[in-house]
């Protein structure tokens, strides 16, 4: 049953993998009881399912269950815990706990640099400067983008799809905070970057090339 759920999800049909989800939950925790370990991770893919399906209001004291035996059991800072307590977040910012949310992300952020994985750390902090950006909050998110563009150019390469995708978010972040000095800066590191891993006729070099020359037009009114 397991494995069914696992194709269908595969294939995108959640609405056909949630029945199986909690048919394996309700068998693991009559067998090993609703604590055991097994049990917090069917529980868990349930609620990863539920999130999948729009309906994060299921899922949440799901994930809140999950995350308190989990932690219990291995410790706030490990990766399991930091997973669960990641969809935790997502699963609160989509239901507009945006509070809430923010807080589990820094902590997911934070237990990842302490556990040496800042790559996995890079990718929350632009998670939660896109919650940032969403409500305006511009410079705090610009904040975190600067700090996810060096730790991915420094351990996946400044050429990394990764680190150019943090260049674009960075370099539009500054452009919405009006800090256009540092966003034209950005943006033509971003664009020389994307020529050379994409060559000069690519959609993505021509989408950099009007990045850079909606900066610039914005430099020339300021």
């Amino acid at each position: 049953m397991e494995a069914v759920a696992k194709y269908r999800e595969a294939l995108g049909r959640h609405a056909e993998a949630l029945p199986l989800r909690r048919k394996v939950l309700k068998g693991r925790r009559q067998e090993l009881g609703p604590e055991h370990q097994l049990s917090l991770a069917a529980e868990a893919r349930l609620a990863v399912t539920l999130i999948e399906l729009d309906r994060p209001d299921r899922a949440k004291p799901l994930l809140v269950h999950v995350r308190s035996g989990l932690s219990a059991a291995k410790g706030t800072d490990d990766p399991t815990v930091l997973a669960v307590t990641e969809r935790l977040a997502d699963a609160e910012l989509a239901l507009g706990e945006a509070a809430d949310g923010r807080r589990l992300l820094a902590e997911v952020m934070a237990g990842h640099d302490q556990g040496g994985n800042e790559v996995l750390g890079s990718g929350v902090a632009i998670k939660l400067a896109k919650s940032l950006i969403g409500d305006g909050l511009y410079p705090e998110a610009s904040d975190l983008l600067r700090g996810a563009v060096e730790v991915r150019g420094r351990l996946l390469g400044p050429d990394d799809p990764e680190t150019l995708a943090s260049l674009r978010n960075l370099a539009s972040a500054l452009v919405w905070s009006k800090e256009y000095a540092e966003a034209s800066i950005v943006a033509r590191n971003f664009l020389a970057a994307t020529v050379r891993t994409q060559g000069t006729e690519d959609a993505k070099t021509l989408d950099a090339e009007r990045l850079v020359q909606d900066i610039d037009n914005r430099l020339g009114e300021w």
